[in-house]
């Protein structure tokens, strides 16, 4: 995970080295918002820059990623007709349900690697 992560940073340090020129006018309200996010120094970059690798961190996130507590959206025209709400402002139909208790224990049993959700091979 480490390799990743350094790539991950030296592609976003040279993303911002030869960064297009902005319109001001767009550009400023980021950096105002920024000023109010990222510590002094990273005002201007705090955008592109990935400076901290904390791997318990990154755990500690994936750990909140459970079968219980997911919500999982579904978009298509094949539930015309199924929907029993109206989203108030774009008109939207949907409909909500809870998860089942099987369907939580079947993706409780789910492992990456029967869908091959594996990290990349290094480059160099």
């Amino acid at each position: 995970m480490r390799l990743t992560r350094q790539q991950i940073r030296q592609l976003a340090e040279m993303g911002f080295k030869f960064k297009d020129k902005e319109d001001p006018f767009r550009y400023l309200p980021s950096v105002a918002q920024n000023m109010q996010v990222y510590p002094e120094k990273y005002i201007l970059a705090g955008d592109h820059l990935n400076e901290d690798y904390d791997p318990e961190l990154i755990l500690q996130t994936l750990n909140y990623f459970t079968p219980e507590n997911m919500r999982v959206h579904i978009a298509s025209t094949k539930f015309e007709g199924k929907t029993d709400k109206e989203e108030r402002w774009y008109m939207v139909n949907y409909r909500e349900e809870d998860i089942t208790d099987e369907e939580i224990k079947v993706n409780k049993n789910i492992s990456c690697l029967e869908y091959n959700i594996l990290t990349p091979r290094s480059n160099g």
